[in-house]
Formats: C-alpha cells, sequence, structure tokens
C-alpha cells in the first residue's frame, strides 16, 4: 500500500483534538532519525472557499468539500513522489464527515448522488494509506482565538463519529492513539506503530 514507492499515514480526528501538533512532532522525530519523511498540510487551511464559510459567513456548499476532498487527495499525490514516507495532516475521510455532519440532510438529489461519488472515490483511494492513526484527546474545544477552529469546535463528538463511521465502511487500517498521552509519548507510540 505505497504511492509512489512511498508509505503513506494520515492523523485524523474531530476538531482540536492535536493532529497537527503531532503530525509535525512526528514528522520532527524521524527527520532527526535520519528518515526520508515528508510532510502534507491539510489542505482546508488554505483554502478559499473554506475562508469563505469560516471567517465571512458564506453558505457552506457541496462544491466546496468536493474542491476540499479532491485537493486533498491531489496535495498528497505530490507530495509523496519526493520521499519514502509522507505523514498527512487529516486525509479525505474528513472531508466526508464534514460532509455528512453539515450538510447530509440539506443536500438535493443531484447532490446526493455528487456525495455518493465522493465516497465512492474516498473509499478506492483509501488503499494508499499504509495506516491512519486516529486521535481523540479534546484539545482547544473552546479555542476563541481561532475563529477557523470556533466555527466548527462544537462538532467534535459528531465529526469524530462520522470519521470512524467512514473508515470502518471503507476498510481502511487504521488505529486509536491512545488518550491523555504527552505528546512526546503519543509521538513515540505512532513512530512505534509506523515503524513496527
Amino acid at each position: 500500500m505505497t504511492l509512489h514507492d512511498c508509505s503513506l499515514y494520515a492523523f485524523e480526528g474531530a476538531p482540536g483534538v492535536g493532529k497537527t501538533t503531532t503530525a509535525l512532532a512526528t514528522v520532527a522525530k524521524l527527520k532527526a532519525a535520519g528518515s526520508s519523511i515528508g510532510y502534507c498540510d491539510e489542505s482546508g487551511r488554505n483554502n478559499l472557499l473554506v475562508e469563505d464559510y469560516t471567517l465571512h459567513g458564506a453558505s457552506l456548499s457541496i462544491n466546496t468539500e468536493l474542491h476540499l476532498l479532491t485537493s486533498s487527495i491531489a496535495d498528497q499525490i505530490l507530495a509523496s513522489r519526493l520521499c519514502g514516507s509522507l505523514v498527512c495532516d487529516k486525509s479525505p475521510f474528513s472531508v466526508l464527515a464534514y460532509l455528512s455532519v453539515l450538510l447530509g440532510d440539506t443536500l438535493k438529489p443531484t447532490e446526493r448522488r455528487l456525495a455518493q461519488s465522493m465516497i465512492a472515490l474516498t473509499h478506492a483511494w483509501s488503499y494508499s494509506y499504509d495506516l491512519i492513526f486516529v486521535l481523540q484527546d479534546r484539545y482547544g474545544s473552546n479555542n476563541s482565538d481561532d475563529p477557523v477552529r470556533a466555527k466548527v469546535a462544537h462538532l467534535q463528538d459528531d465529526v469524530e463519529r462520522a470519521i470512524l463511521s467512514e473508515l470502518n465502511s471503507s476498510g481502511v487500517r487504521y488505529m486509536l492513539v491512545p488518550t491523555d498521552l504527552s505528546l512526546d509519548d503519543r509521538v513515540d507510540w505512532i513512530v512505534a506503530e509506523m515503524l513496527g
């Protein structure tokens, strides 16, 4: 299950569980040990459609979710060509989770067909991941300093359930990361699983 001869790992979970912090710390630890490892940032962080929704009050649409999903896959394909292993901050499974939680009951019939195609694409793409790590700690759920996260912080439980549901229905290999670990211990646990 490699892409361009690159082992592919993703960090998943609800907003505010420490995905980015853990992913970056994992990459730093492996780089320090001499590993040829790369990092792929979450595609939504610099997405103008997401910014319109989170910061400027625009309505969320299935087109935003489609753009996020395809950007996520495209970014990971490009990043994987330059390293032996790639750590990804999120996967398209997050997009499916937010699509379900935020838009699920409001989709028109044509949009439902598109959503089903997005699910099928994500499930087919999931063969690329060697392992997905699901984080479940809760950090920053009331972080008012981050207006983007504040928009979805109240959805932590719903998003987590939706992510796990999609992971289970896809058959992709994933592991729940133990909770209540220090960052160093969490990274050590993850690295052991990656190298094991």
